[in-house]
């Protein structure tokens, strides 16, 4: 049976933690604390922060937990990245409140299908509000997405590599890279 003062007090800085970092991500976690329940000081705040930091970039798909037009997201960092049917959003905390960038395919097929690969272990749980129908539960993750036939004959295909977010152009034989055409919104 699970007794909560078995819990070592270091893990309960660590969750209590992490719920603040899940809660900053724009996932509403309800946590009560009792008088005699410690809140996480910052240097525990700051450790969780980095910890997550070092975890691998995941995408999950859209399953009405985000706005309609993003198909998938992922956060890293305190970075998050959001592909839509017509761009990728990449946003970067900033002293400043964020920055954020948008890569336009420009020329693309409208119609390219974004799919996803490489099935990942963990799953995602966006716990939004406090009514339990409007939680999403259990999302796959993914280790890339791919934007099939953007441009005649070339694919693209976003993953995380080494704690960054990477991105290349598959092309099929004869495909024609000047077909390759992006707009970047946001950066100075």
């Amino acid at each position: 049976m699970f007794s909560p003062a078995a819990v070592p007090r270091s893990l309960s800085y660590f969750f209590l933690s992490a719920l603040f970092i899940y809660q900053a991500a724009g996932v509403t976690v309800q946590a009560g604390h009792s008088a005699d329940t410690p809140r996480p000081t910052a240097r525990a705040e700051q450790n969780t922060r980095a910890a997550y930091a070092t975890l691998p970039l995941s995408f999950v798909p859209n399953a009405g937990q985000l706005d309609a037009r993003f198909r998938y997201v992922a956060q890293m960092g305190g970075s998050g990245f959001y592909f839509t049917q017509r761009e990728a959003v990449f946003k970067f905390p900033s002293k400043s409140g964020g920055l954020v960038l948008r890569l336009g395919f420009v020329g693309a097929n409208p119609g390219a299908a974004i799919a996803s690969q490489v099935a990942k272990t963990g799953t995602v749980n966006y716990l939004i509000g406090k009514d339990p129908a409007r939680w999403h539960t259990n999302l796959p993750t993914y280790g890339e997405i791919v934007y099939r036939d953007l441009w005649p004959g070339i694919d693209l295909v976003f993953r995380g590599e080494s704690g960054q977010l990477k991105y290349e152009f598959l092309l099929e034989p004869g495909a024609d890279p000047e077909n390759i055409r992006l707009a970047y919104d946001g950066a100075q």
